[in-house]
């Protein structure tokens, strides 16, 4: 039993030894990993930094061709955008005043036709007046015939009814003629003042327009001179564009000299890190490979080890076994022999009582001692 724990705590050792090696193992693939992570990170910033200015040169490239491309826009924006101002105000000045002439043309023929039609109306209304007062005449003529000659016959008396008849008509004829004289009259009366209000209103208009076609003539001046303030602005700008192409020119050939000096020194940065990595990864395989046969070997070890532990574990649990057989066969054994004691106990009572019995017990006691 000392001996299968002796060969237990053997094995347990080689097994903590065998854990102690594995972690370190682990630890060194750990930071080999940690290297290569750290190479390959530094890689990729000096991608990212080359990135970067490259991205900065081609940006101030667009820079000027836009700083180019927009002093042309504003140029022909300018010029185009004066001419066609000038040109729209005095076509629209134009167009208005043409307009508004020919409406007050037209406003002063409606006028005319309107006056003619209210003189007509003024005759017409004196000629039904004239007429009124003829019936008139007329009528009471027949009424003083009628009184004088009586209802002398039949006929007399409907020629009397038919020149009643018609001087109903006529009156009626007149009266009607009237009340329209007087509403045409009041029509032109009203459509005079709405002519006279839209004379007036055109030649409010007219003056506006006279006063809109003076701003536009101001404002083509202020066109022209603001023309004149561009076209300086515009020789600025170009003298401003020279100095700024110089001027990125000149940025843009440090840029280069810059660039390319950062791109010799991450270029060696990079070798050199290409390098480390290249030689962090060999090491990472060299001690990979090494990992795995010290594993397999104490793999091989582990289970050589825990064969033996088996094997030992078995035999120990047989003798165990075979002990526990014969201490239960030395129990029994003791139980028999103590019965046997019990008996024999039982026997030399009964013998020692007979002895006694018979006297010799104490001969035998005085022999014996």
């Amino acid at each position: 039993v000392s001996t299968l724990n002796r060969e237990c705590e053997t094995l347990r050792g080689a097994l903590g030894s065998v854990e102690g090696k594995l972690t370190e193992l682990q630890r060194r693939d750990a930071d080999v990993w940690t290297r290569v992570k750290e190479a390959m990170m530094a890689a990729e910033e000096a991608r990212l930094a080359r990135d970067a200015a490259q991205a900065r040169c081609m940006d101030l490239e667009r820079q000027v061709e836009l700083a180019n491309t927009r002093l042309l826009t504003v140029r022909q924006a300018t010029r185009d955008t004066v001419a066609d101002e000038f040109n729209t105000q005095i076509n629209v000045a134009e167009s208005a005043a043409a307009q508004v002439r020919e409406e007050l043309v037209a406003a002063q023929a409606a006028v005319s036709e309107w006056r003619a039609r209210a003189e007509r109306l003024e005759r017409d209304q004196a000629s039904l007046t004239a007429e009124m007062a003829s019936l008139r005449e007329d009528t009471a003529a027949a009424l003083a015939s009628k009184s004088r000659l009586g209802l002398a016959s039949l006929g007399a008396v409907e020629k009397v009814a038919a020149v009643e008849r018609e001087r109903d008509e006529a009156v009626a004829k007149l009266e009607s003629a009237h009340r329209k004289a007087e509403r045409v009259a009041r029509d032109a009366q009203m459509e005079r003042q709405s002519m006279e209000h839209t004379l007036r209103g055109l030649k409010s208009t007219v003056a506006e327009l006279e006063t809109s076609l003076a701003a536009a003539r101001a404002e083509v001046a202020n066109g022209k001179r603001q023309l004149e303030a561009a076209g300086r602005e515009l020789t600025a700008a170009r003298t401003a564009r020279q100095q700024t192409e110089t001027e990125l020119r000149q940025q843009m050939a440090a840029l280069r000299a810059d660039r390319e000096a950062d791109m010799r020194a991450f270029t060696s940065k990079l070798e050199a890190q290409a390098t480390a990595a290249n030689a962090a990864a060999a090491e990472a395989e060299r001690l990979l490979s090494n990992k795995q046969e010290v594993l397999a070997r104490w793999r091989e070890e582990a289970q050589t080890l825990a064969s033996r532990m088996e094997a030992a574990l078995a035999e120990h649990k047989r003798e165990l076994a075979a002990k526990g057989h014969e201490a239960a066969e030395l129990r029994n054994r003791v139980e028999a022999l103590s019965a046997e004691n019990v008996e024999l106990a039982a026997a030399l009572s009964e013998l020692e009582a007979k002895v006694r019995g018979c006297g010799m017990y104490d001969r035998l006691r005085r022999q014996a001692g």
